[in-house]
């Protein structure tokens, strides 16, 4: 997930100089952040029902955190080949992760680059900084649900928006959210929403790869039709992805994956 600047500060209502996707950048400069942040607050609670806080306040605890059967996607991983078999067991046994995703992608002529850090937690936790870039300061966060939080960085630090996952505005040009492209996400959402094979594939950055080739489902959310992940027959993780809408390349990115270090809760507070 990559994040572009024009978008979220379109939704903040706030001219864009640089945060995501270019169909909201349209929206009126003149219209209020905090009219623009009571749009995307909670309806209010029917009669009698709880009222639950649309900003999600304090630190996220291990409580919070369901008990999940083993991964089915772990048993289809050695169907698909030898590396990937080895990614999905690597995925398996660890909970945390993180991502530094350097991106370069382009959608119907609209062009993105930048680099994000994804820090994540099973299963339901991801945190999403854009370092540099396009957005440079933006962040968001999920913690499971429909819904994340996110800001644009800098002077707007502080004017936290809460928008739908999956709005353009904080998604990157492919329809990727924040938390979708966690190792765990990424073997679970290939296994059940299209076709995987393996087959012998390039030296990338010296390092001999196998290519994993994921066929998308039919009017899948996600812009590509078809991904490459190339998975390091070194460390047997994702080191670069390949992603082609029909035969057109429209995204090409490098991993670096940090498994298993240290990530405390506190990480996914917004404002951390």
């Amino acid at each position: 997930m990559k994040l572009t600047r024009e978008a979220l500060l379109a939704g903040l209502g706030i001219v864009a100089v640089g945060l995501c996707a270019p169909a909201i950048a349209g929206q009126s400069a003149g219209q209020s952040a905090a009219k623009v942040i009571a749009q995307v607050s909670a309806a209010p609670a029917a009669p009698g029902a709880a009222s639950t806080p649309e900003l999600l306040s304090g630190t996220p605890e291990p409580t919070e955190e369901p008990t999940t059967p083993p991964s089915d996607a772990l048993v289809a991983a050695a169907a698909v080949g030898p590396e990937w078999n080895a990614y999905a067991k690597i995925v398996e046994g660890a909970d945390t992760f993180i991502e530094l995703i350097n991106s370069k992608e382009e959608r119907l002529g609209v062009k993105y680059s930048g680099t994000v850090k994804i820090t994540s937690r099973k299963p339901h936790y991801a945190r999403c900084d854009i370092i540099d870039g396009d957005g440079k300061g933006g962040v968001a966060v999920w913690r499971g649900g429909t819904k994340v939080q996110a800001h644009e960085g800098g002077q707007h630090s502080a004017i936290i928006v809460v928008l739908p996952r999956h709005n353009r505005r904080v998604t990157d040009l492919m329809g990727y959210g924040c938390g979708d492209t966690t190792p765990d996400n990424v073997v679970g959402y290939t296994t059940h929403n299209g076709k995987l094979s393996e087959a012998a594939g390039p030296t990338v950055a010296g390092q001999e790869t196998d290519d994993v080739t994921w066929i998308v489902n039919p009017g899948d959310q996600v812009w590509v039709t078809k991904e490459d992940f190339f998975i390091s027959k070194t460390s047997h993780l994702i080191i670069e992805t390949k992603g082609y809408h029909g035969d057109a390349l429209v995204e090409d990115t490098t991993w670096q994956i940090t498994v298993n270090p240290t990530v405390p809760y506190s990480t996914f507070d917004i404002g951390g």
